[in-house]
């Protein structure tokens, strides 16, 4: 017997909805039912038919039926009518017993799709489709699970709905679509074996560094139906300007152009760059993002902030680039040197602290339980970055001990690696948050006691004086102003603006 969960695809008309299910179902092996064949079929009468002879109130009376007939069933792919899910009671039913995806698109797109006459016949509501358009954009809003398909092709809106059902994660974005990130061993792997799966199968720049190319995007790049591959040097030193322009110019050479997928293979440092590099390449290409370091992995592949560093800060220029999907393989971490394992786990260990205190628990903090926490971790995220895209607000809090860490770099020239001088800064923002009163000494000390079972440093020898003028340029401080995110007890965090100077050298 099928116990699969149904994939329920909806949306209005001309979103494609038909169109995407016959692959997902194709890929899945399902069964296919479009409601509107169904019931076409049920009834003897096209759906035209039934609206001029009986109303379109009987048939809705048919769709609701079919709805709650078809939600009590297992293992289907369904296409919906732009309609069947706009009433509640019929979407609560189908959400219950499935996965339900809402494909969007604009009006202009929808306007193109539906404008031809011949088409027109097979939709009696296309008269007036910019009125049904508005009158259902809010029970639209209440499928979580959005996919824009305005510029993208029907194969690359199933990828993202096969990793739904894959139990992919997924985030919602300003624009109302989203993006799947899949976590789990393999995945390299079978993006070579099945690209389509990924939305690969175009023309891709995979960008990588000079470490990562030869362990894994030599081969991934000849995985793929038609892939190149950038190498670019490899640390933060070279996260700059300079080499945007390098990747520009060898995309430029491949002959890439907005249809180009750019992947960065990579850290932290790839994943920003390259991402800054997709943002602005032709005002915007494609981007997937596949981090091979647990820290970006739990942290800079999410959210969709790119950016590179200036001589007088970091990340000083940047932009807000959300990727197609991020793929987490976990099974390179098995390459990854111990002190990189470290780093990520300091961002790990910040999560905790901020949002989710079960990553505390060291019993996690071992390479065999990288997926787990790799999807631990990254659901923090994926929870702020949903409620605050444009950190506004609450995505400061995935800020905690950064100001003071990014100082650290700045100080010693990138020679303290991220995740060190996140850890140290995390300790500082600790022993501030203590000194306003927020937090007491003994979750001072289980914070320090964490860190160092890590192997994490707490310290370091750095001039107070010249770590606060560091700090003073940080991006987050707005208009001369200190803006640092601080503890306010285990798991909440709070911005606090406008410290004296002195109270913030008493920590360093």
């Amino acid at each position: 017997m099928n116990t699969a969960k149904n994939i329920v695809i909806t949306g209005f008309m001309g979103t494609g909805k038909s169109t995407v299910a016959e692959i997902v179902a194709r890929k899945l092996n399902r069964p296919l039912v479009d409601m509107d064949r169904e019931i076409e079929t049920r009834a003897g009468f096209s759906i035209p038919q039934i609206f001029r002879r009986e109303g379109e109130a009987a048939f809705r009376d048919l769709e609701r039926q079919l709805t709650h007939e078809l939600a009590l069933r297992h293992g289907l792919v369904i296409a919906t009518g732009g309609g069947a899910l706009v009433d509640a009671n019929s979407r609560e039913m189908m959400s219950q017993h499935g996965i339900v995806i809402c494909l969007k698109a604009s009006k202009a797109d929808i306007r193109a799709r539906i404008g031809l006459q011949s088409e027109n016949q097979n939709r009696p509501l296309a008269a007036d489709w910019e009125a049904h358009f508005d009158a259902r954009r809010g029970a639209y809003a209440q499928i979580h699970h959005q996919i824009m398909t305005s510029g993208r092709t029907p194969a690359d809106i199933a990828a993202d709905i096969l990793a739904l059902a894959n139990d992919a994660l997924y985030v919602r974005t300003p624009d109302g679509g989203g993006y799947p990130i899949h976590i789990g061993g393999g995945l390299l792997r079978r993006i070579a074996a099945d690209p389509e799966a990924a939305g690969l199968t175009g023309h891709v720049a995979v960008v990588t560094n000079e470490t990562v190319a030869p362990l894994y995007g030599e081969t991934l790049a000849a995985g793929l139906p038609k892939a190149n591959l950038i190498v670019v040097r490899d640390g933060e030193a070279h996260k700059n300007l300079d080499t945007v322009r390098e990747i520009y110019d060898e995309l430029l050479s491949l002959g890439a152009d907005r249809r180009t997928t750019l992947l960065a293979l990579g850290g932290g440092v790839i994943g920003d760059m390259a991402g800054y590099a997709a943002a602005t390449y032709m005002r915007g290409i494609p981007l997937v993002q596949v981090p091979t370091t647990l820290l970006s992995m739990v942290d800079s592949s999410v959210g969709g902030k790119v950016g590179v560093d200036l001589p007088q800060g970091k990340n000083l220029i940047g932009a807000f680039k959300q990727p197609r999907r991020v793929i987490i393989d976990t099974e390179v971490l098995a390459s990854l040197p111990e002190l990189q394992w470290r780093c990520g786990m300091a961002e790990v260990i910040k999560h905790g602290l901020i949002a989710r205190p079960a990553l505390l628990e060291p019993d996690l903090w071992q390479p065999e339980e990288a997926a787990y926490l790799a999807r631990q971790a990254v659901q923090v995220k994926i929870d702020i970055v949903e409620v605050d895209p444009y950190e506004n607000g609450v995505r400061a809090h995935l800020n905690l001990g950064h100001t003071f860490g990014h100082a650290i770099e700045k100080a010693t020239n990138y020679a303290v690696p991220h995740g060190e001088a996140v850890a140290i800064g995390t300790m500082k923002a600790a022993l501030l948050s203590r000194n306003l009163g927020f937090i007491d000494d003994h979750l001072v000390g289980q914070i320090q006691k964490t860190l160092w079972q890590i192997g994490l440093p707490t310290d370091i020898a750095l001039d107070p004086f010249r770590w606060y003028a560091a700090m003073s340029t940080d991006k987050k401080w707005q208009s001369g102003t200190s803006r640092l995110v601080v503890l306010k007890g285990l798991g909440e965090a709070a911005v606090v603006e406008g410290l004296p100077r002195d109270d913030i050298i008493a920590v360093l």
